[in-house]
């Protein structure tokens, strides 16, 4: 099942942004920024459960 990413996910995107872009030294994942990006309806941010 896939539904849209909550702010609890935090741990999960930050792994498969890690994995994504291993080299990165400066990726953070905000749970702030999770909840900004759900409230534009013009973008959205899928897990998988």
């Amino acid at each position: 099942m896939i539904r849209e990413a909550e702010s609890k996910d935090r741990e999960q995107l930050s792994n498969l942004y890690r994995m994504l872009v291993p080299n990165s030294k400066k990726m953070n994942v905000l749970e702030e920024q999770i909840e900004k990006i759900r409230m534009d309806p013009a973008n959205f941010t899928f897990r998988k459960t």
